[in-house]
């Protein structure tokens, strides 16, 4: 390579790296981390804790007395999609205490997958059709009384 051409790019080199270190920390990047998930959710009567490996655990009772599931998953690949960050979740284990309260759609079972999607302080759960919220959201009431 000649010595203006080397000269050339050995200068364009520290502008390609602010670039790209600018566009992912703009959002430029579709990665993301189970980390947001960490954390207590609730709901009114149901709750779910993600820990930072990204087992989440679920209780879901009929709103007075009487547990509904309990639910344990896997969450896996967590992406960027729009302004949410969505994981593939995978059912290890699902004890079901009330089949009548699915309606006509089947209750998760082992070895099932959905989604986890958390956008804006509220988790909406697809294996349940459940939504969860942070302690903020929840202040606000936006899952339940």
């Amino acid at each position: 390579m000649g010595g203006a051409r080397l000269a050339a790019v050995t200068r364009a080199a520290p502008i390609a790296i602010v670039a790209a270190i600018t566009l992912t920390a703009a959002g430029g990047s579709d990665r993301a981390s189970l980390g947001p998930f960490a954390g207590a959710w609730s709901g009114h009567t149901r709750s779910l804790v993600v820990n930072r490996a990204g087992i989440a655990k679920e209780s879901i009772s009929d709103g007075c007395c009487d547990l509904v599931i309990r639910l344990t998953t896997r969450l896996s690949h967590p992406r960027r999609v729009g302004n949410s960050i969505v994981a593939t979740a995978t059912v290890v284990r699902a004890r079901i205490f009330d089949r009548g309260a699915f309606g006509k759609r089947a209750p998760p079972r082992v070895g099932d997958r959905g989604r986890f999607t958390l956008r804006r302080g509220i988790v909406d759960e697809g294996l349940t059709q459940t939504i969860y919220c942070n302690a903020r959201t929840s202040r606000l009431g936006r899952c339940g009384a």
